[in-house]
């Protein structure tokens, strides 16, 4: 499903420079995008790391190819995140507001999907608990680092 995304951005990146409305909204969202790819590539290596260390004893195959998929996961939303990086370069992004935005994103696919990837011998709590954890503990450094850049420019407008 990824790769489908990864690859319709692909297309959408290469129509968008005979459609310029196409291409601003495209350049808009492009930090937002490339946050999200990379949030699912690591969140997916992160997990099938996890899986090897907890499980490879019990089932070495299907943890090796779990990580192996995570692997796979992490490459291809590291070409979704470099093609909507490539988006935004044109642009100033505004980073905070783009991560905020990816944290929402994966939060809601947390709160609406049941990933069945999450429940993999068992461990759907555990893995759900640490991913909603981390989620809270990134949207926190997000609010902390606005506040700090928000009093950074104050004191240099002063």
């Amino acid at each position: 499903m990824t790769t489908t995304l990864v690859g319709g951005l692909a297309v959408l990146t290469l129509v968008s420079w005979r459609v310029p409305a196409l291409r601003r909204t495209l350049s808009r969202s492009g930090a937002t995008l490339a946050l999200v790819f990379v949030y699912f590539g690591l969140g997916s290596l992160a997990l099938s790391t996890e899986i090897l260390i907890r499980f490879h004893d019990a089932i070495p195959m299907e943890t090796e190819t779990q990580f192996v998929s995570g692997l796979g996961h992490l490459a291809v939303g590291g070409a979704g995140a470099f093609i909507a990086w490539r988006l935004a370069a044109g642009r100033r992004p505004r980073w905070l507001l783009a991560n905020a935005i990816a944290l929402l994103y994966w939060a809601l696919q947390l709160l609406i999907l049941d990933p069945p990837w999450f429940a993999f011998q068992g461990q759907e709590q555990l893995v759900r608990t640490a991913a909603f954890a981390l989620i809270a503990a990134l949207a926190f450094g997000t609010v902390a680092l606005a506040r700090l850049t928000q009093g950074w420019r104050e004191r240099l407008s002063a």
